[in-house]
């Protein structure tokens, strides 16, 4: 018996199996009750072992060379076992650079640097479990992070994967199901009628008609600061909000001194200039130009702390306390859900309370009126 005979034998005694019509090989190795897969990309070989069935392994082949396609035909690298979290960092990066706003950008960067980074740097970006985000959570959770802030953290953690994902180096983004934390709505702040006056006489004169319109209007200021001249429809006493949070556009009445002020500041605008509402310097209407001084007035009002998102905030309460229905006011601040909106709508008790007691008063009033008799 020949030498290559032999060795055919063995072979086939040790149970290797090559199944070449599906590309790369399947075997178990002697005295092993696992299998292994073994495939050649690109002239690169590499073998992955611990299978439980022969099936599983050909499915681990079959799963590379799709992926290995599929990255062909979108001209991106397949997926990589050995690409940590940290490197894939800046690819990410490059991929939401243009995607997201340069404020949620920044937003991002920074979180996924400060806080994410020291956790998992080091992992296999690949290898990343459903497990591993749950451990990061709680541990977060143990240091007192609250869980608008962990869900912010989950947001980008879940960006990151999913871009991974996007690109070919990671098969699934594992933060998919993972249970956010309950959120604490931060009490909305009432402007009262005396207050808001404070305020606006307060307000640098350039600040006024923005500020109302984030009161009368309910704009955000990202809002605010895209607002163009054909945004306005002073005759129909209209204003259209095109650039929203939630990139739906909505139209809204203007209540009477709303109109009067957006009638004065057009006629005020240079010519030329198309953009509503601009800095004093020229430059864009937004929160690093304006915070300043609209921090500055509302300390002036004795009102601090208080921002010109809050008055979008006020805005909502008003509307629910004159009895809006919670989808008009879901539809006037431009929210994606009447979840947004309940929070304004828990302020129409408190108001009912207060018109309850002054009828109490009234009551009191006429009843002394017509008993000439003191309050008890």
């Amino acid at each position: 018996m020949t030498l290559s005979i032999v060795y055919r034998i063995v072979y086939t005694d040790l149970r290797v199996v090559f199944d070449m019509a599906n590309r790369g090989s399947v075997f178990r190795r002697p005295n092993s009750p696992n299998w292994h897969a073994r495939i050649i990309i690109e002239g690169k070989p590499r073998t992955k072992g611990g299978f439980t069935t022969k099936a599983r392994a050909q499915s681990w082949i079959d799963k590379i060379y799709q992926d290995h396609e599929r990255a062909q035909v979108l001209g991106i690298r397949a997926v990589k076992d050995d690409l940590l979290f940290e490197e894939f960092l800046p690819k990410w990066k490059n991929v939401i650079r243009s995607r997201t706003k340069q404020k949620t950008y920044d937003g991002y960067v920074l979180g996924a640097d400060r806080i994410l980074l020291p956790h998992f740097k080091g992992k296999v970006i690949s290898k990343i479990t459903r497990t591993d985000v749950e451990e990061f959570l709680a541990k977060r959770s143990t240091k007192g992070v609250k869980g608008a802030t962990l869900n912010r953290n989950l947001t980008v953690l879940s960006s990151i994967l999913s871009t991974a994902v996007d690109l070919g180096f990671a098969r699934e983004n594992v933060t998919r199901g993972v249970k956010r934390g309950r959120e604490r709505l931060r009490d909305t702040r009432y402007l009262s009628v005396e207050n808001e006056a404070r305020l606006f006489a307060a307000l640098p004169a350039w600040l006024k008609t923005p500020a109302l319109v984030a009161l009368d209007g309910g704009l955000r200021a990202g809002e605010i600061a895209h607002l163009t001249r054909r945004d306005i429809d002073l005759h129909r006493a209209t204003l259209i909000v095109r650039e929203s949070k939630n990139h739906e556009p909505r139209e809204l009445g203007l209540t009477r001194r709303l109109r009067k002020a957006l009638r004065e500041h057009l006629k005020a605008l240079e010519k030329g200039q198309d953009t509503l509402f601009l800095l004093p310097d020229g430059k864009a209407f937004d929160e690093y130009g304006y915070q300043r001084d609209f921090k500055a007035a509302a300390e002036r009002a004795g009102i601090a702390p208080f921002t010109l998102h809050d008055l979008r905030h006020a805005a909502g309460v008003r509307l629910a306390e004159a009895g809006a229905t919670p989808a008009e006011i879901s539809a006037f601040l431009g929210h994606k859900t009447l979840a947004m909106t309940m929070r304004y709508i828990r302020h129409a008790p408190r108001d009912a309370a207060r018109s309850a007691a002054r009828l109490l008063d009234r009551m009191q009033e006429q009843r002394q009126k017509g008993t000439g008799e003191g309050a008890v």
